[in-house]
């Protein structure tokens, strides 16, 4: 008898525990520019502002109102060389990026990779946070700052890109 409860217990636990799905992904990208030269010691940050983020217009696209929308959370992000040079990113050690409050100046962390393992790669795909940026964004704007310590110096100078996919999830 206590077995078949543990077990309906157990089963009602795995259907109660499910995945939210998103209503809608937006994209989102900006650049910057390494320079020859940068320092190993300091954080080198690359602030952007007007990155268009557009929730607000994803939001009437597809026929919600602001108010069914209760978070846009960060998907994923990817840092590559711009015009697809075939460029060692090995030299970076760790990439945050932030989208900064408008009102507060204060920066969120958006998505990160610390410690970057060596290695040849021409790409690093970032880790999401959980920050909902759906209070940060202004007519679908935002201020993004892209924070990156390096373990070398540069090979050369190059334009980076930064590709970023955010999901609106439904009020519950």
């Amino acid at each position: 008898m206590n077995m078949k409860i543990y077990f309906l217990l157990i089963g009602i636990c795995f259907l109660s525990c499910g995945t939210r799905e998103s209503l809608f992904e937006v994209n989102s990208e900006t650049e910057f520019r390494i320079e020859l030269g940068l320092s190993i010691i300091e954080t080198h940050k690359y602030v952007r502002s007007n990155v268009r983020i557009p929730v607000r217009q994803t939001i009437d696209n597809l026929g919600f109102m602001p108010d069914d929308i209760s978070e846009v959370l960060p998907l994923r992000a990817v840092l590559e060389p711009k015009f697809g040079d075939n460029v060692n990113l090995d030299f970076i050690n760790g990439v945050n990026i932030f989208i900064i409050d408008p009102e507060l100046l204060r920066p969120r962390e958006i998505f990160y990779f610390d410690l970057i393992p060596f290695g040849q790669k021409t790409e690093i795909e970032l880790l999401p946070t959980l920050t909902d940026i759906s209070d940060l964004l202004q007519n679908d704007q935002a201020i993004i700052e892209v924070s990156i310590d390096l373990r070398q110096f540069p090979p050369s100078s190059f334009d980076m890109e930064v590709r970023m996919q955010f999901s609106g999830y439904a009020s519950e």
